[in-house]
């Protein structure tokens, strides 16, 4: 069972120390998401770790149950809870941690500056580009970065606008990565521009009133009419058969 003493304010707190701090692999939410300021985190953990800011000691997590028990209980104290949407966070995060507000923005900003450079022609190396990345973050590993170049190429995707070849769409993302990205395009018109898929084809040429006489040819001379038994084809001489008559004349008797 859940301690009732368990508030609003301690649950915040929790989700404060996990923001900072991470998830336990073996903690992680299986189904639903605690959802708080576009970021998600484990329900169950969450509160056992809110315990703590009561009397300094976690709620021992055999001591009640996930799903219906904690979300309820979360639920009654004004929070939100979604089903999941992404995989295992451990697949795209080097500690397991869900990617803050700052860390989203500093990937979108990477991919772009990659994808520019891709759509001029340009060479570059992108492992550059995601060592560049970790010494920003710090706690991301290769792997959590590509896939959430992935991500972002998923968005793009989603927007109808060109990604990076290399790093085919991984629909999978959390909710803040396509808000910055949309975020980023607004403040960037241009490079929305950019990334339309008819972006690099050159614009259809309208006539105007005054050249759309160029676009007509003169109706060809008609030509004359041939009476019956004018010569057609090859020469042969053409008749006009009355094959209904034909069909009905009397035939001849050849039997004497």
């Amino acid at each position: 069972m859940i301690p009732a003493q368990i508030q609003r304010t301690h649950i915040i707190s929790a989700i404060e120390y996990v923001k900072r701090n991470g998830c336990p692999k073996k903690n992680k939410s299986t189904k639903h998401d605690l959802l708080y300021e576009g970021e998600r985190y484990p329900p169950k953990y969450i509160v056992s770790i809110a315990h703590r800011f009561i009397d300094g000691v976690d709620w021992d997590l055999s001591g009640f149950s996930g799903g219906s028990e904690t979300n309820g209980f979360l639920e009654k104290r004004q929070f939100v809870i979604t089903a999941k949407i992404e995989p295992p966070e451990e697949s795209y995060s080097g500690r397991g941690e869900i990617w803050s507000k700052q860390e989203v923005k500093e990937a979108v900003e990477s991919y772009t500056r990659m994808l520019k450079q891709e759509l001029r022609g340009q060479k570059y190396v992108k492992l550059n580009y995601i060592d560049e990345l970790r010494k920003k973050l710090h706690r991301r590993t290769k792997g959590a970065i590509e896939f959430k170049y992935e991500n972002i190429s998923a968005v793009l995707s989603e927007l109808g606008l060109k990604f990076i070849d290399g790093y085919k769409p991984a629909s999978n993302y959390q909710r803040a990565l396509k808000a910055e990205v949309i975020r980023y395009l607004s403040d960037y018109q241009e490079l929305k521009s950019i990334l339309a898929p008819d972006a690099d084809r050159a614009p259809l040429r309208v006539p105007t009133v005054d050249d759309t006489g160029s676009v007509f040819v003169e109706v060809p001379a008609k030509r004359p009419t041939k009476d019956s038994t004018s010569q057609g084809m090859g020469g042969r001489v053409r008749t006009n058969i009355d094959y209904g008559k034909r069909c009905h004349a009397p035939t001849k008797d050849t039997s004497s």
